[in-house]
């Protein structure tokens, strides 16, 4: 089963996102137009920036919870 989080991003996250979301393609960063190498990215390849806003925010959900149950040692 899954369930929907609707959340709003300022719009310079998200226009973070969908920079990372390009994986390769993004040559620039959206916020200083400096030129980036996104080699280390957690996707290579193009997805929909809200598959990616969904995976980060699983992945930092799993974080917090472990933290939480663990007593901050993770």
């Amino acid at each position: 089963m899954k369930h929907q989080v609707n959340a709003k991003l300022p719009t310079e996250e998200w226009e973070m996102l969908k920079a990372l979301a390009k994986g390769e393609l993004a040559t620039d960063c959206p916020t200083c137009g400096k030129p980036w190498d996104l080699s280390h990215l957690v996707t290579q390849d193009p997805i929909p920036p809200t598959t990616l806003a969904s995976k980060l925010l699983k992945d930092a959900i799993r974080d917090a919870f472990s933290k939480a149950e663990f007593g901050g040692k993770h």
